[in-house]
C-alpha cells in the first residue's frame, strides 16, 4: 500500500504520461525501424534458411508470414537468445551443416 502511494502520485503519473506522448513519434519510428528489420531478416530466413526451421522446436517457415512471426517471436522475446542462436542450435542438434 505504501508502494502504491509513492510510486503513484498525480505528478510521477503525469511526467510518465507526458514522457510517452511527448516523444510518441520517436517511439512509432523506432517500432517501424524494428518491425523492418525483423522483416528483411525474415527475407533471408524464408529465401536461404528455411529448412533450418524446425517445426518440432516451434520454428515455422513455410511462408514468409511464418517466417516473420517466428523471426519476431525468437529475436525479440528472448534475452540475449536470438532466431541466430535458435537455428544454430536446431541445425547443431539436427546434425546437417
Amino acid at each position: 500500500m505504501l508502494f502504491a502511494s509513492v510510486t503513484f502520485t498525480p505528478q510521477t503519473l503525469q511526467q510518465s504520461i507526458q514522457s510517452v506522448t511527448k516523444n510518441g513519434l520517436s517511439l512509432l519510428a523506432v517500432a517501424g525501424f524494428g518491425i523492418t528489420l525483423i522483416y528483411i531478416f525474415s527475407l533471408f530466413g524464408f529465401a536461404f534458411f528455411r529448412r533450418d526451421y524446425a517445426p518440432s522446436d516451434g520454428m515455422y517457415c513455410d511462408t514468409l508470414l511464418e517466417c516473420f512471426a517466428t523471426s519476431k517471436q525468437l529475436g525479440a522475446s528472448r534475452l540475449g537468445v536470438g532466431t541466430g542462436h535458435s537455428l544454430a542450435t536446431a541445425v547443431m542438434l539436427c546434425g546437417s551443416g
